[in-house]
């Protein structure tokens, strides 16, 4: 939905951004179509997890980058010596759409987070690499189906 303001100018039109972005928001819009069969599959404990959504979120003082999957995720967390890039290993995962295996540029958004890759390994293992423009601390935090990588966005917003 749209909301205009009184101003004159022409800068004057919102947008409520839950409309304008139609992809996983966690807690909020955790479910889409097109991904819902992946969920279900997933969370059978014979069978390899699903991820069904890689996010990017810019919040207040901090990035979040998230990986939210059919179940709770077995996971590893390495980091490059240099410290620029991280690396989430997924253990006995599978991507579930060809799709999550494009790279996503967040650096438009000027944020500690410059790019976001997820790739298929061998033996059902799911490696996603998160790139920092700058050496920002984070945090690695589980809720449910959702891994959370928050990046401290250190003096900026």
């Amino acid at each position: 939905s749209v909301t205009q303001s009184h101003s004159r100018d022409r800068f004057s039109w919102f947008y409520d951004a839950i409309a304008l972005y139609t992809g996983i928001i966690p807690n909020l819009r955790d479910s889409l179509p097109h991904i819902a069969r992946h969920q279900q599959a997933g969370q059978v404990s014979d069978r390899p997890n699903q991820v069904t959504w890689i996010g990017f979120q810019p919040l207040p003082g901090t990035t979040r980058v998230f990986v939210q999957c059919s179940r709770a995720p077995q996971y590893q967390i390495l980091q490059e010596q240099e410290g620029h890039s991280i690396e989430i290993l997924l253990e006995h995962t599978n991507l579930s759409l060809s799709n999550f295996a494009r790279f996503m540029d967040t650096s438009y958004f000027g944020r500690s987070v410059g790019m976001i890759d997820a790739e298929q390994l061998r033996g059902q293992c799911v490696r996603v690499v998160i790139w920092r423009d700058e050496l920002a601390p984070f945090t690695v935090t589980e809720d449910g189906s959702y891994l959370y990588v928050d990046f401290q966005d250190v003096g900026r917003y």
